[in-house]
């Protein structure tokens, strides 16, 4: 299987301060990757560099055979990348449908949806995927953060993106909260979306992804897969405290 992006020699530092090393990796096409390290690790770092927000001192980001670093972040979005944060940005002072239409009309969907009647059937396709439909017409200052979660994450796909870059999707939710949503990012990525996953609640972490990276001070220590990386010594060490804890 060919890959979606290939990051070669990766390096980044502030004010002397190295957030990326010599950071390397190649994704697979449907692939679901993860990335895993302790805070200040500089994965956030990463993601910002793949999505134009930073720009590397150094290396390369080849996003299906084409060197992307110095191109914007909304440039890379219509190419095909698309991420969310670890805090939610919701369109303020609008509906959850009216957050879900506004990345729908981007110029990378413009081209997809031909007309009014192709935009509003996309837009019913995005709230059913993420099962809003009880919340269309809320404003999102009303709703639950875990709705909250739901849209951050219905607004991503909307942009029908080939690659999903998600920065700790699961972050300040419930458990009760975390598995229909847990559930939606599984769907997404079986209906053939890649996606790279940040996530520090490692049970579902490891349920979700096929092949990890794991990095601290911005470089690689390891990469497997999840059977792999719980075994991993140095892992162990330097961001699982000792043992791995599967309530985590």
């Amino acid at each position: 299987m060919e890959s979606i992006i290939e990051i070669s020699d990766l390096n980044k530092s502030f004010g002397g301060l190295i957030v990326t090393r010599n950071l390397s990796l190649k994704v697979e096409t449907g692939e679901f990757f993860g990335i895993l390290g302790p805070n200040g690790a500089g994965k956030t770092t990463l993601f910002n560099e793949m999505t134009g927000f930073v720009h590397p001192d150094r290396g390369k980001i080849i996003y299906k055979g084409e060197n992307i670093i110095g191109l914007k972040p909304y440039q890379i979005a219509n190419i095909g990348i698309v991420r969310t944060f670890q805090l939610v940005r919701p369109f303020k002072e609008c509906t959850v449908m009216e957050n879900i239409i506004i990345p729908s009309v981007s110029p990378r969907m413009k081209k997809k949806l031909r007309d009014h009647h192709e935009l509003n059937k996309w837009v019913k396709q995005i709230v059913e995927f993420c099962d809003l439909e009880d919340f269309l017409n809320k404003e999102v200052e009303s709703l639950p953060y875990g709705i909250l979660r739901k849209l951050e994450l219905a607004k991503a796909l909307a942009m029908s993106p080939d690659l999903l870059l998600l920065d700790e999707p699961f972050s300040g939710i419930s458990e009760r909260e975390i598995e229909p949503l847990s559930r939606i990012i599984k769907n997404a990525n079986n209906s053939g979306t890649t996606i790279i996953l940040i996530e520090h609640k490692l049970r579902e972490f490891m349920k979700l992804v096929n092949r990890i990276l794991v990095i601290d001070h911005g470089e690689t220590i390891a990469m497997g897969t999840p059977l792999e990386i719980v075994n991993n010594k140095v892992v162990i060490e330097s961001y699982m405290g000792g043992e791995y804890n599967e309530t985590s």
